[in-house]
């Protein structure tokens, strides 16, 4: 499930602009992180991104997990939170790198 919405999100990054994954650091990457994810790392901050998504494609982005960008129903401390963010931060790497890898 997981996987499927983190390249829907992915694909949205590549409509807004193409060259995204250059600008995230996998090393930091956390999507658990309000800076940390990718939308902070590209945005400043989580709701940044969000914004910056719904004002450009006129989507309702405040249900972020349905672009991969945070876990459905699940903070950090909640059960399972932390594993389930991690499983979405490695979907996320996957997704960085093939783009890095067909770029080159």
């Amino acid at each position: 499930m997981y996987k499927y919405f983190v390249g829907r999100g992915a694909r949205l990054l590549d409509q807004e602009n193409p060259s995204w994954y250059e600008n995230v650091d996998t090393n930091l990457l956390r999507q658990h992180s309000v800076y940390g994810c990718v939308l902070g790392q590209l945005y400043g901050d989580y709701d940044n991104g969000l914004d910056a998504l719904e004002s450009s494609t006129g989507k309702n982005m405040r249900n972020g997990w349905t672009h991969g960008f945070n876990a459905f129903g699940s903070g950090v401390f909640t059960f399972g939170g932390q594993a389930k963010y991690n499983k979405l931060t490695s979907y996320w790497i996957d997704e960085i790198n093939l783009r890095r890898t067909t770029a080159a």
